[in-house]
């Protein structure tokens, strides 16, 4: 039986970008997500700020403490974008070194469900070589139709995924999305998404 998982998540307003993980550690959570944010050169980090040593830190303390690690991928990893692809690429890396068994990214419709099929076909290869799973986030623009379409298409190209991506859903961004927004949204999401 899996167990549920209380966690935190890091914060580029953080002091230290070490110190939402060691609250983690401290407080007996069993789940962390490193989320790199660099908002400008003082605020926020991203993977190239954490050295190999750090990494291994991170790594084996985790293993320590039995915390489920996952990496929410960089908001400037732009999968519609395809010359952001190295900024996943090196999240992927990133997380298969901390030891995340996860990564996370936005879904994205603004250039269609198809084009990002495309974008994020040779991602999930990646991740597949890494030993992650996928997760894919709703955002205040997408709605569960969004979702079912995204999920058909990839069943109608047969990209063979099979228990290496699903979908994250992100309650803040359910109740600021307009189609859920406020007391129904988990009901009206819940009862439009299709089970893969």
């Amino acid at each position: 039986m899996n167990k549920i998982r209380i966690g935190n998540q890091t914060a580029f307003s953080a002091s230290d970008m070490m110190a939402p993980f060691e609250y983690a550690v401290d407080n007996g959570f069993n789940a962390f997500e490193w989320f790199p944010d660099k908002h400008n050169i003082n605020e926020g980090w991203d993977v190239t700020d954490i050295d190999i040593k750090t990494r291994s830190y991170i790594r084996t303390t985790a293993d320590k403490h039995d915390i489920a690690l996952s990496v929410h991928a960089s908001l400037q990893a732009d999968m519609c974008d395809p010359d952001r692809i190295d900024i996943m690429l090196d999240n992927i890396g990133f997380a298969e070194e901390i030891g995340a068994t996860l990564i996370n990214t936005h879904l994205c419709i603004e250039q269609g469900l198809g084009n990002y099929v495309d974008a994020i076909t040779p991602v999930i290869r990646e991740v597949k070589k890494a030993g992650l799973r996928l997760a894919i986030e709703n955002t205040v623009f997408t709605i569960p139709k969004d979702f079912n379409r995204l999920f058909d298409i990839i069943s109608e190209r047969k990209i063979a995924l099979s228990g290496k991506y699903g979908m994250c859903l992100d309650l803040g961004h359910a109740n600021l999305c307009s189609f859920s927004r406020n007391k129904e949204a988990i009901e009206r999401l819940f009862s439009l998404c299709q089970t893969y």
